[in-house]
């Protein structure tokens, strides 16, 4: 979280203009629902989201098999070895 209003800060001092609105900053988690996402985020006095990611649906069928599950890169390790 320290990093997104890091981030939305710079933004906000850099590049957006004097009638824009302040930069909303995207948490984006494995899982929405997650209770330490939102933990992190109340209190926050800033526009912050939460939103999710699934990206194993983009994969093509035929090239699952080469590829390292979430588990093997959550752990470090590549498929077959």
């Amino acid at each position: 979280m320290g990093q997104l209003i890091g981030y939305t800060a710079a933004i906000d001092a850099t590049i957006k203009g004097e009638n824009d609105n302040k930069t909303v900053g995207i948490l984006v988690c494995r899982n929405k629902d997650n209770t330490l996402a939102k933990h992190i985020i109340n209190g926050i006095d800033l526009p912050v989201g939460i939103s999710e990611y699934q990206l194993s649906h983009l994969i093509p069928e035929k090239s699952k098999s080469s590829l390292p599950t979430i588990d093997e890169l959550e752990n470090g390790r590549k498929n077959n070895e």
